[in-house]
């Protein structure tokens, strides 16, 4: 697996990443017209959406010069469009979706690349008021995001995409930080767990890296289980035991395809 890179040219798409994004526009649409409608009596919903792995913004399709929309822009427009929907169902009393978006990206070339895409879709004004740009590593920038969630409102209603490259990128700890400040934050996470088969071993320098993670993956049968391709098993039970008592959330749900919550990337 490899990191998309942004610079003299755009990044072609590839499926995996395309179904991903499929699944999130489907996920955010339903989210806003569920909790929107449990605010009836309300008309706004205040929502901040938080990409912690933006990247570049903007990808190009297999053999064209179509562009592709990645997740940053996707959450603005899905948000949008979601927002004008809910209108639509009472009209008598029309809908506000009091959104921010808070896009987290560590290579300034890379968040440099996305501000300059987002100012050409016409989001420029938006910027430092809805829009929040952050540069550096995601774990680094949870305190700050936070404190800008609770400026505003008092369920601080909010959603976390934390599309990490590999495994190591998100620990437990980050994951036990967000929800007990923010009790209706939810988390869509993506795990490689080829990846992380592929680097594991028994060795005390993974075993120190997991062991930083927060991973409770036992090694010591790890050769026999690749043998007898019991790997993938072995490690999708004990991330699920992770994350049910070591993530800090109360309700979690795993898909070991493409997921909404915590997942293979």
């Amino acid at each position: 697996m490899k990191k998309y890179q942004w610079g003299d040219d755009i990044p072609i798409i590839e499926a995996h990443s395309m179904k991903k994004h499929e699944v999130l526009k489907a996920y955010l649409r339903e989210y806003i017209r569920v909790v929107g409608r449990s605010h009836y009596v309300q008309d706004s919903l205040t929502l901040t959406l938080i990409d912690g792995f933006a990247g570049g913004g903007v990808y190009k399709l297999e053999g064209g010069n179509s562009l592709h929309y990645g997740s940053p822009l996707i959450f603005l427009q899905t948000a949008k469009e979601a927002e004008a929907s809910l209108s639509l169902e009472r009209p008598d009393r029309p809908f506000t979706l009091d959104s921010r978006f808070v896009f987290v990206e560590k290579d300034a070339q890379l968040l440099k690349f996305l501000q300059n895409a987002l100012i050409q879709e016409g989001y420029g004004p938006y910027f430092n008021e809805r829009i929040f740009l952050m540069g550096g590593e995601f774990e680094n920038k949870v305190d700050d995001i936070i404190k800008l969630i609770k400026l505003k409102g008092r369920a601080w209603r909010c959603i976390f995409l934390l599309d990490q490259y590999g495994y190591s990128d998100v620990t437990f700890d980050t994951l036990r930080k967000i929800f007990p400040h923010l009790p209706n934050a939810e988390v869509i996470l993506t795990i490689s767990i080829d990846l992380m088969t592929i680097f594991m071993s028994d060795s005390t320098k993974f075993q120190q890296l997991y062991n930083n993670i927060g991973f409770s993956l036992d090694t010591s049968s790890l050769p026999e289980d690749k043998a007898q391709q019991k790997w993938r098993f072995h490690i999708q039970h004990q991330l699920e035991q992770d994350f049910k008592y070591k993530s800090g959330a109360k309700f979690y749900t795993n898909f070991w395809e493409f997921a909404h919550n915590f997942s293979e990337k």
